[in-house]
């Protein structure tokens, strides 16, 4: 008889806590980066950096190896995070725009 591996865990609280850490960094930090540059990094690839750095960190405090679905959870969380950000600093500017008198957007 054939011992199989368990399946990997997909959701777990590691992988929670850690996406909301990746969205938290992400979400303050993109609007400013791009602010500051003019333009953006790829969100999706320093999401995973982040995410890999901190999944690594608990992997070594905890011994339990992370695998790729939570790594992923951490990379989609930031990415959404980082975008939604800077959507919401755009809408603001665009409705402080509208208030001043004679710029045509209204």
């Amino acid at each position: 008889m054939a011992h199989t591996a368990p399946a990997p865990r997909e959701l777990s609280l590691r992988a929670v806590l850690t996406a909301v850490g990746v969205a938290l960094i992400m979400g303050a930090a993109y609007p400013y980066v791009v602010l500051k540059l003019g333009y953006g990094p790829n969100i999706s690839v320093v999401s995973a950096f982040f995410g890999y750095m901190i999944l690594g960190l608990v992997a070594l405090a905890t011994q339990v190896s992370a695998n790729r679905f939570e790594a992923n959870m951490a990379q989609t969380a930031g990415t959404a995070a980082g975008q939604t950000g800077f959507m919401v600093i755009v809408l603001a500017a665009i409705d402080m725009l509208n208030e001043r008198a004679g710029l045509g957007f209204s």
